[in-house]
């Protein structure tokens, strides 16, 4: 027996695999530091089942990891799971798409605020900008960034410059961890950059630890 061929048009739409996913656009709960964190996003039907979820852009709250879930058709979901370690304003997209639709992902868009807890600093950059500074006189500032779980392992300028003669280096008081910066200013002028510094686990594994960010700016005068 002859097949019968169908139009390309006809054909295409009958390989596609339909399906009726989206991200809700409901706010995410916000977390605390170091208080076990779950929330679901309930995405809708797969004729298949959801294959992947990741984040697209943005950051996620250090502590916190994505994954699916696959409970039937027409119930998936993606789930937002973990213990936050640092407290802020996180903004990211997540993605997901359904098996044997990997070129058809769906999107959304989240913003979650993590919250520090009594007794539990969590990590973050003052946000005040250092002191200025003066062409030959020697410098000295301390810039917060809260407690380590581990140790205080790299502090960098991933963006931007220090005041030339500056330098920035890990360090700690009775307060917790901080950012030196320390030196004699060479150069005057208006100098913005980004702080980084990592933190490692109890293990003192970086890959394992917390890493923040900061911009800001140093005025220094002749």
């Amino acid at each position: 027996m002859k097949a019968r061929l169908l139009p390309a048009a006809t054909a295409a739409l009958l390989c596609a695999c339909a399906h009726n996913i989206k991200f809700p656009k409901a706010a995410l709960p916000d977390a605390t530091v170091g208080v076990e964190y779950n929330a679901k996003l309930d995405l809708g039907s797969c004729d298949t089942r959801v294959n992947t979820s990741s984040v697209e852009s943005g950051k996620l709250p250090p502590g916190i990891g994505v994954s699916y879930l696959h409970e039937s058709e027409a119930h998936n979901a993606v789930l937002l799971q973990g213990m936050p370690r640092d407290a802020g304003t996180f903004k990211f997209t997540l993605g997901a798409t359904c098996k044997g639709m990997e070129e058809d992902e769906v999107t959304g868009r989240y913003s979650m605020k993590v919250i520090a807890s009594e007794g539990v600093a969590g990590l973050h950059f003052d946000d005040k900008n250092p002191p200025n500074g003066a062409v030959g006189k020697p410098y000295d500032h301390m810039i917060p960034i809260g407690k380590c779980e581990g140790k205080l392992e790299e502090v960098d300028v991933p963006k931007g410059k220090l005041p030339t003669g500056l330098k920035a280096e890990p360090a700690a008081d009775e307060a917790g961890d901080v950012v030196h910066l320390s030196g004699t200013p060479k150069k005057a002028g208006t100098f913005k950059f980004t702080l980084l510094a990592g933190c490692g686990s109890p293990e003192h594994t970086l890959e394992q630890g917390a890493q923040l960010t900061h911009i800001y700016t140093i005025k220094v005068t002749k």
